[in-house]
């Protein structure tokens, strides 16, 4: 038969519990605790460095080369067929060969192999984005692989390249305006003036030769 707890006995506290237990007991469980704290840390923080951290995202990362970033920044947009499929997540200076960025995929989205890039301009403000050319594939590239790339004019590029025409232009006018050529110009404009005066007072002699000889007639 087991013995009846008497009505209204303690529980013991915490206190009691901690003072019961062996002290040897207390420090080994106090070890086996911090160990299992380092461990726990250890191991994150080996999962975070060897990881790329656009996994933990739901992404991955592509690489492309280019002779020249113009100005573009980390965030800026990467697009295919028009479509916002990720962004620019860093750059990476490769010296005489150019910069080395690293673009940062949706994961819904799939690049086919064959692909290259092109840099460019979205407008008169600045913007830059990469944007993806689709190649022939078959199949798809895999995270980690280096897309070729180029450098395409903007609207920016554009329109200093027509401002340099419309200068070079304007040159030219001067140069055929030029203060000879002016004169020469209107010394002939003078000239055929005098001519017109002079057979307008020749026709005129005529008129009044044929008036004459037509009264004589009559």
């Amino acid at each position: 038969m087991s013995k009846a707890v008497p009505t209204g006995s303690r529980q013991p506290s915490d206190d009691e519990i901690m003072r019961a237990i062996p002290p040897a007991r207390r420090v080994r469980e106090l070890r086996v605790g911090l160990f299992v704290i380092l461990g726990l840390s250890g191991f994150f923080i080996v999962l975070f460095t060897m990881t790329n951290p656009a996994t933990f995202r739901g992404r991955y990362t592509v690489l492309t080369q280019v002779e020249d970033a113009g100005g573009m920044r980390s965030g800026d947009a990467v697009t295919m067929r028009g479509v916002h499929i990720g962004r620019v997540r860093g750059f990476d200076l490769t010296g005489e060969s150019g910069v080395l960025l690293t673009l940062e995929i949706e994961r819904g989205w799939e690049i086919p192999v064959g692909s290259w890039t092109e840099v460019r301009s979205t407008g008169f403000l600045g913007g830059m984005v990469v944007s993806v050319v689709t190649g022939p594939g078959p199949g798809f590239v895999e995270p980690g692989t280096l897309l070729p790339g180029a450098n395409v004019e903007g609207a920016l590029d554009v329109a200093a390249g027509v401002a340099d025409e419309a200068t070079d232009v304007l040159a030219r006018i001067q140069g055929v305006l030029s203060d000879s050529t002016v004169a020469n110009t209107e010394a002939a404009v003078r000239s055929l003036r005098n001519f017109f005066d002079d057979a307008a007072d020749m026709t005129s002699g005529w008129s009044a030769q044929v008036r004459a000889a037509l009264d004589e007639f009559q």
